[in-house]
């Protein structure tokens, strides 16, 4: 599959794919870190709640702290610090009232009832039996009064607010924790995949486009230095490298051609120096006169016929000289007895010899010519006999 897939495409793949595991691991840590933000948000929110419920509840405890101070002591430095702590409580419970729901506002809800009731039956009605002189009647009043005095019901309710927001902190603790030791095993995994899917896809690579390149250099740089015996890589891929193995090949296919062209040629001027070589020695041979000088060396196949018909020609000079040879001796034979007839008739007409003067003389010349003759043939029969004899 690779191998048909175009280079690009291969790389495209791979970034794809880191890009996607990449993605797929922010889209994890995302979704924990919101999860640590929402944990955080609602953490902070209780340990708030929890807060003001425990101002309330010190606003509480402080109210009945302060009224037992005045009324011991009547001093207002007591009774001021009573009014601050009740302000306290008031506004604290406005503004927690309207962020608690179920339960939680219930509680609170009865807290700030049994507060107001607190103050109406204990807390305001003994400062004002105090103001109005009456303060050991109050402060029997409340010694007597035994826990009925007490806050303890308006208390209780804010500590059921401050056990459900311990409850969420903790809730949100533990999502906190969580959500933070799984993002940190989804950066340890997303990491580990990460770095795996890079080895692979760099193996992977290595194998579908760095070794093949490799092979292909080396291919081509041992088809530089003239080796066309070597096999071209990777021709039946369908990306890029299988089109440059491809060309390639036509390069190989274009040195084997080129070899086999020079190998012919230098083969061919092997032949035509050995062809060439012999019919000169031969010819050498026969214009010494040996007209043995026939060619007995295997020719090629393209010049047999020179071959052929240097040997015809060869035969047929031998066979033109004989013959001129044999006719030379025959002149040379005819020409001895035309003399000695010659001689004969001249003493035959020697007493003639005033009277045909003119015929002699023709005779004497004729006599001339044929010695001539006889001499040139002699030496032509010489030298036939010394040609045939070589």
């Amino acid at each position: 599959m690779l191998t048909a897939m175009s280079i690009s495409r291969k790389l495209g793949l791979s970034f794809l794919l880191i890009c996607a595991a990449a993605l797929a691991m922010m889209v994890v840590l995302y979704t924990n870190f919101t999860a640590i933000r929402e944990a955080t948000v609602e953490s902070n929110t209780s340990q708030s709640l929890y807060a003001r419920a425990q101002t309330l509840e010190t606003s509480l405890l402080r109210q009945n702290s302060q009224l037992r101070g005045y009324l011991v002591t009547a001093d207002p430095t007591y009774l001021k610090s009573y009014e601050e702590a009740r302000v306290e409580y008031d506004a604290t419970a406005a503004g927690l009232a309207t962020v608690l729901t179920g339960a939680e506002r219930d509680a609170l809800l009865t807290s700030r009832r049994e507060t107001l009731a607190w103050r109406r039956d204990w807390g305001d009605r003994l400062i004002a039996r105090v103001k109005g002189g009456a303060r050991a009647a109050a402060e029997d009043e409340v010694r007597g009064a035994g826990k009925a005095v007490l806050v303890s019901a308006a208390v209780l309710p804010l500590r059921a607010i401050r056990d459900a927001e311990t409850s969420a902190i903790a809730r949100n603790a533990a999502r906190q924790e969580g959500a933070i030791a799984m993002g940190f095993t989804a950066m340890a995994v997303g990491g580990i995949l990460l770095i795996g899917l890079a080895v692979m896809l760099a193996v992977l690579l290595a194998r579908a486009i760095s070794r093949p390149v490799t092979a292909l250099t080396r291919t081509m740089g041992e088809l530089a230095t003239g080796r066309t015996d070597v096999t071209v890589p990777a021709t039946d891929r369908g990306d890029e490298l299988g089109a440059m193995a491809r060309a390639v090949s036509v390069f190989q296919d274009a040195a084997i051609a080129k070899q086999a062209a020079d190998a012919a040629k230098a083969q061919a001027e092997v032949a035509q120096k050995l062809v060439v070589d012999t019919v000169s020695t031969q010819l050498a041979r026969l214009s010494d006169g040996d007209l043995t000088a026939r060619i007995t060396a295997d020719f090629p196949e393209d010049y047999a016929a020179l071959r052929t018909n240097f040997n015809e020609a060869l035969v047929r000079l031998h066979d033109l000289i004989g013959s001129v040879s044999e006719s030379a001796t025959a002149i040379r034979t005819g020409s001895g007895e035309i003399a000695q007839a010659s001689e004969d008739l001249a003493r035959r007409t020697e007493s003639n010899a005033a009277s045909l003067e003119q015929t002699a003389a023709s005779v004497t010349q004729m006599d001339g010519r044929l010695r001539a003759s006889a001499v040139a043939a002699t030496r032509t029969v010489e030298r036939a006999d010394q040609a045939i004899a070589t």
